[in-house]
């Protein structure tokens, strides 16, 4: 079933053994740069970077990792058995993503540092890599802001490819202008609606018992495996008491139909009055190169109310940050900090004394938001925290 390119994806030069991998919605390809023909050092790695998996920029690649000395501390050219090759460096690397992320760096290589007579797997954490990507918003005028301009309409204006790009709508659709320059918010002119960054937004006026034609979608690239938040805000006006909502649902590829991967309802009651819903959020994982997000109005009747959506966006989702702050020493002579962490989970504490030895399980599954030590640690004492269940 494969096709070979017609030429090279990657630079020339004697590179092989290649692994891709997730990170940061990029297709990452890690190769052994032996002769350091991409690279300029002999006996690393070469990582490759793509949007596709098919083009790499060459500006954009880098050091993957370093020959073997640069990441073995201990490692003394007297103890060497140097059983294959000519140089120190990794072969055939290969990387675990865990939630995600790449995690664990494995590789065997013809140098044994220990001097044994065999050739060893070298094992190591991989350092987490910047995240300023993740934020990028994939949805195409997720705020209705781009496009040519609308007429001043109490409804809304009907959308076109030029008042609305990127998306594609249902008949009962409007995009309404913004509130805040003079101009009627979503409604009749008596009782507007307006969004919460009082811009454009996008009205529904018709529901789910009217075969729905209030309907938006967009299709997205994405990349199987990862991991995807989507999030958008909410609103309802009213001249009767029904509760409004809207469903979005996630679509595997570029059409609508089947079973959708994953699926979400806001919901606003009349008792709340006109007005937005804090955003409400969902994720899903994606299984193919392309989703489709679709947003329908599913109130079961909104004959004189209307909802309307504002600001959707779908991201990467972002594992769980983690930060220390405050390190002190406290009552006893005792060590403390305050960590942070951004999901529901606890999170395992590790002590060392000396960063050449391995790190020691101190603490597993802290909640508080205060860690203390019961031991005092030396000057040289060095504390970290992971989300609980992964290994340091």
């Amino acid at each position: 079933p494969y096709t070979m390119a017609a030429s090279p994806i990657t630079s020339p030069g004697f590179i092989e053994d290649a692994a891709a991998f997730m990170q940061d919605g990029k297709v990452c390809l890690l190769t052994t740069d032996l002769e350091g023909d991409v690279t300029g050092v002999a006996g690393a790695g070469a990582l490759f970077k793509s949007d596709d998996g098919l083009t790499f920029d060459m500006a954009d690649t880098e050091v993957g990792y370093y020959p073997i000395p640069d990441h073995y501390a201990d490692y003394d050219p007297a103890n060497v058995n140097k059983i294959f090759y000519w140089v120190a460096g990794f072969q055939r690397p290969k990387v675990l993503n865990l939630n995600g992320r790449p995690r664990y760096f494995y590789a065997p290589s013809g140098w044994n540092v220990t001097g044994g007579d065999r050739t060893e797997v070298y094992v190591m954490r991989i350092n987490d890599a910047p995240q300023e990507n993740l934020n990028t918003n994939i949805i195409i005028n997720g705020d209705f802001e781009e496009g040519t301009g609308i007429a001043d309409a109490n409804w809304g204006d009907t959308p076109t490819a030029g008042k609305l790009p990127g998306w594609t709508w249902g008949s009962s659709t409007k995009i309404v202008l913004n509130a805040s320059n003079g101009t009627l918010g979503y409604g009749n002119g008596t009782g507007n609606l307006v969004s919460p960054t009082s811009d454009q937004q996008v009205g529904f006026n018709d529901n789910l018992a009217s075969t729905n034609n209030s309907s938006l979608w967009q299709t997205f690239n994405t990349v199987p495996g990862v991991e995807y938040e989507v999030a958008f805000s909410m609103g309802g006006i009213y001249f009767a008491g029904n509760t409004m909502s809207i469903t979005a649902s996630i679509y595997d590829g570029p059409l609508l139909g089947g079973t959708p991967l994953s699926t979400f309802t806001e919901s606003r009651p009349s008792a709340q009055g006109n007005g937005y819903n804090a955003p409400g959020s969902f994720t899903f994982t994606a299984v193919s190169s392309q989703s489709t997000l679709l947003l329908v109005e599913s109130s079961a009747n909104s004959d004189s109310c209307d909802p309307a959506v504002d600001n959707v966006s779908v991201r990467v989702a972002v594992m769980p940050s983690l930060s220390i702050d405050n390190p002190r020493i406290i009552s006893g002579n005792k060590f403390g900090f305050d960590w942070r962490l951004t999901s529901g989970r606890g999170v395992d504490v590790y002590r060392t004394e000396d960063l050449l030895q391995p790190f020691g399980l101190i603490s597993s599954n802290e909640w508080s938001e205060t860690f203390i030590d019961p031991v005092p640690p030396s000057s040289s004492g060095f504390y970290t925290i992971v989300p609980e269940g992964e290994v340091l």
